[in-house]
């Protein structure tokens, strides 16, 4: 088994190591959080368009509820995402969207960073207490007692 795991190459753990193309709104922490829900909103969208257009190509008829769900995801999902680029500054489309719809991209990274700070922080005070990290729903532990 270990000869195996000494074959692979280095190029081979990058690829294994990195974010596959459709999770990286998921696991990248870089992004904040808000962002990865907008992300997750588009791709919702993204895909009911998908569904929606195999529907219409293929000729299907769908319930009326259905295509209404469909519908709404899309345009929501549409919506975020002119959002998303508007708020951007010097964007080409801020000037379609108000100020006021406008999303703090800003203040979301700000916020981000300070998580990150104190999850960090929170867990150098645990180690430096010598105790034991507890999963607070339970009695499982980090270290063997």
């Amino acid at each position: 088994m270990e000869a195996v795991v000494d074959e692979i190459t280095p190029e081979v753990r990058a690829q294994v190591a990195a974010p596959r193309p459709l999770d990286w709104f998921i696991t990248d922490e870089t992004i904040s959080i808000p962002e990865r829900e907008m992300a997750l909103h588009w791709t919702y969208g993204a895909l009911c368009a998908v569904v929606g257009g195999y529907c219409i190509l293929q000729r299907h008829r769908v319930a009326d509820w259905l295509g209404l769900l469909l519908a709404e995801r899309i345009i929501s999902g549409a919506e975020l995402f002119v959002r998303y680029i508007a708020s951007m500054p010097g964007s080409p489309l801020s000037d379609m969207v108000p100020t006021k719809k406008r999303l703090p991209l800003a203040q979301y990274a700000q916020d981000h960073r300070e998580a990150q700070w104190g999850m960090r922080l929170s867990f150098l005070q645990m180690r430096a207490s010598q105790q034991a990290i507890r999963c607070p729903f339970g009695a499982a532990s980090d270290v063997n007692e």
